[in-house]
């Protein structure tokens, strides 16, 4: 049972933007776990849409003509139901992102490093690390209508540059020039898998002793991850 996400400072009132956002996306229903391992299955909105807002940036996964893999990053914003970024018009990523374009989004965030004598004093298959991640597939989609545009790229700011600082994007003489050589890019989902490796597969007693070494070790990392195990424990 998933509590409050952890390790993270939202600004006054995003909870609330946060949760209309995640009722504009419906979790498909599958008919088995997409993952080999269910029990580190995140598929509720409600988890993931918070923590795709957390990370710093998303690495976008596309196909080129002849058929090879091509993968960038960015940073990207929730809006009103998609992944939002922007780009510029001549970048390799947009000759690929037509109107349509399939598009595999993966975000992670990397949590402790678990040593083998964490679980055993000699045998070494243990050692592991814990991590978040999410998989979004969907369609790209340009936003050409410019008021649609600014709002896109205000709530990037708002999520890169939350201290200010800056004359919001409007359309008009200050930003016309900007918006017209700038791209913007919705990702529209069908579906959004997290896989979020917190242990859950040991024991209680297991669970516990590992949190107990983390606590001992006491890394700035440790302390996240052990706020991230209490939260789904």
């Amino acid at each position: 049972m998933a509590k409050n996400n952890p390790g993270f400072k939202e600004k006054a009132g995003s909870r609330s933007q946060t949760d209309a956002a995640a009722h504009r996306y419906l979790a498909p229903t599958f008919t088995r776990s997409p993952l080999r391992r269910a029990e580190f299955q995140i598929l509720n909105p409600a988890h993931l849409i918070p923590f795709l807002q957390q990370v710093d940036y998303v690495v976008l996964g596309m196909v080129t003509p002849s058929g090879t893999p091509y993968q960038t990053q960015v940073n990207a914003v929730w809006h009103e139901g998609a992944l939002c970024f922007h780009s510029s018009p001549g970048g390799a990523k947009m000759k690929l992102l037509q109107a349509g374009s399939p598009v595999h989004a993966v975000a992670t965030l990397a949590l402790s490093l678990l040593p083998s004598d964490f679980f055993h004093p000699q045998q070494a298959c243990g050692a592991t690390q814990f991590f978040l991640s999410l998989h979004l597939e969907g369609q790209a989609w340009p936003v050409d209508e410019a008021s649609a545009k600014c709002e896109i790229l205000n709530a990037l700011m708002q999520r890169f540059q939350p201290q200010g600082n800056y004359q919001p994007l409007a359309p008009g003489e200050q930003y016309d020039k900007d918006l017209a050589k700038t791209a913007v890019i919705k990702v529209v989902p069908h579906s959004m898998v997290g896989k979020f490796k917190l242990g859950q597969n040991l024991s209680p007693a297991a669970r516990a002793d590992l949190m107990r070494q983390l606590e001992q070790r006491g890394t700035p990392v440790d302390l996240l991850t052990l706020q991230w195990m209490k939260a789904f424990s």
